[in-house]
Formats: structure tokens, sequence, C-alpha cells
């Protein structure tokens, strides 16, 4: 047997490799799949506002409630999502946590994530990402001045949700909301998906900025 494994590795050992590595690929992806729930809305934060368990579920709560089941399952599941920057970073760990957040950012326009909840310091470096409001909701140029923090954003304490729900009395007043674009792409299959996935998160932006105009 020995003499016979020492053989077959001479002669199949890439073989070997590849063939395990592509298992060993695959088998994750189901394990992961498996797992995945079927978000109606994902929701990302980013800046550096303390968010306790109890603050994370009222925050949830509050979005769930505007947030309509698109998966069809019976069931609102959303994901709000947190990524730490600092605006003034202060030591090592401050400034490795930005540069790993700012990685991060960088590939924002292929994430699964489209309402974004950021500082405005932050929100300037990645502003293109994000569509203009008259495009999506033309009937807000009616709301009062200090509503808008430029052409894409919206200050988060000014809206309806975050008068209604005093949770988010927890961000900072620096704190907009954006919607990111959808994403080009010249897969048709890939491309339906993400038109899908922004309408559906559309709705849920909108829901957010009613009773504003």
């Amino acid at each position: 047997m020995k003499k016979w494994l020492e053989n077959y590795w001479y002669h199949y050992k890439w073989p070997t490799v590849i063939v395990a590595f592509f298992l060993f690929v695959a088998v994750i992806g189901v394990v992961q799949m498996a797992g995945r729930t079927n978000n109606d809305a994902l929701f990302m934060y980013v800046g550096d506002d303390v968010i306790s368990d109890t603050q994370y579920h009222e925050i949830t709560k509050a979005l769930k409630k505007i947030t309509p089941d698109n998966s069809g399952n019976g069931e609102v599941e959303i994901n709000f999502s947190r990524t730490v920057f600092y605006p003034e970073p202060s030591d090592t760990i401050e400034n490795q946590a930005n540069a790993a957040s700012s990685e991060f950012l960088s590939t924002m326009l292929v994430q699964s994530f489209y309402i974004y909840l950021m500082r405005a310091d932050v929100y300037e470096k990645y502003k293109e990402a994000f569509i203009p409001l008259a495009e999506v909701v033309p009937e807000l140029p009616a709301a009062s001045p200090e509503f808008f923090y430029d052409d894409c954003a919206v200050y988060l304490n000014q809206t309806d949700l975050a008068k209604k729900n005093e949770v988010f009395g927890i961000f900072n007043s620096a704190v907009v909301l954006a919607l990111k674009t959808a994403p080009y792409s010249s897969s048709k299959k890939v491309a339906r998906s993400e038109k899908a996935a922004f309408s559906q998160h559309l709705s849920v932006f909108r829901a957010i900025l009613a009773g504003q105009n």
C-alpha cells in the first residue's frame, strides 16, 4: 500500500491537489449558501458611533417597519451592518481600522449594500457611488433646505425615521443617508439581478424619506 501511494502521488500529485482545492471551495460555497438569509434590504453604517446590542435591536426593528417582504417568505429580514471609521484616528489600532474600512469601501459598487448611513467626511470620499436624489425622489426639492447635505445625500437626523424613532439619536448629527447607484455589468443576468436589488432598496429609501416634501 505504501509503495502504491508513493507511486500514485508521484504521477498524480498536482491533479489530486487541484481537485481537492476545488472540492474544498465547492463545500465552503454550499455551506455559505445554506446559511444565507434572504434579506429584504441591506443597510451599511460607516462611522465611529457606538451602538449597543439593545440599540442595534431597536434600529433593526424600526427599519423592518418600513421594509416590504421582498423575498415573499412571510417575514421581513434585514441586514444592518457596521463599518468603523474614525474621523480623527488617535492610535495605530484606529489607523488600521480606517485602512481596512477604506479597502472595503473601495469595492462598495459590487457589494450587496445599497442604503448607506455615513459620516459626511467619509461620504465625501465616495460620493460618486451614490445616485442624485432628483432621479429617484423628484418630490424632495420641496423639503426644507436643512434637510439636504448635497444633491445625493440627506441628513439622517432630519428624516421622519429618525424623528419618530429616538434610537437614531445615537448617531452623530453629521451622519448622512444616501442610496448607492446600481453598478454597470456587461452580463445581462447580473444586470437584471442588480436592477431588481436596486428597485427593492429604492422603495425602502423612499419610505425613509416619506413625509419630507
